[in-house]
C-alpha cells in the first residue's frame, strides 16, 4: 500500500527481525539508514530497468554457479575413484 505524503509514497515491507537488524547494522557501518538503501535500490531499478545486484545463494554463488557444482559434485559421487585412507590416496599419486 502506498499512501502519498509531502515526501512521497511510504512503502511498508513485512522481512524478518533478525534480517532487519543485520541490514541496519550492516548500513549503518556504511553511513545508510534502511530508508536510504531501499530509496537507492529502487532509483538503480529505475535506470537500469533490472535488480542492481545478482542474488546469490546461502552459499555465495549465483544459483546457475550453485547449480553447476551441484552436478559436478553428483557427478564426482557417482564416478570418482575412492580412497579407503589418505595413505592409499597418497600412494596413487606418488
Amino acid at each position: 500500500m502506498a499512501t502519498i505524503t509531502n515526501k512521497g509514497a511510504i512503502i511498508q515491507v513485512r522481512v524478518n527481525a533478525q534480517v532487519k537488524k543485520n541490514a541496519q547494522k550492516a548500513l549503518k557501518s556504511m553511513g545508510l539508514d534502511i530508508s536510504t538503501a531501499v530509496n537507492m535500490l529502487l532509483h538503480q531499478v529505475v535506470i537500469t530497468q533490472r535488480m542492481p545486484f545478482e542474488g546469490r545463494t546461502v552459499n555465495g554463488f549465483t544459483r546457475e554457479q550453485e547449480q553447476m557444482y551441484l552436478k559436478e559434485a553428483a557427478w564426482a559421487e557417482k564416478h570418482a575413484k575412492r580412497y579407503d585412507s589418505v595413505d592409499e590416496l597418497m600412494d596413487s599419486i606418488k
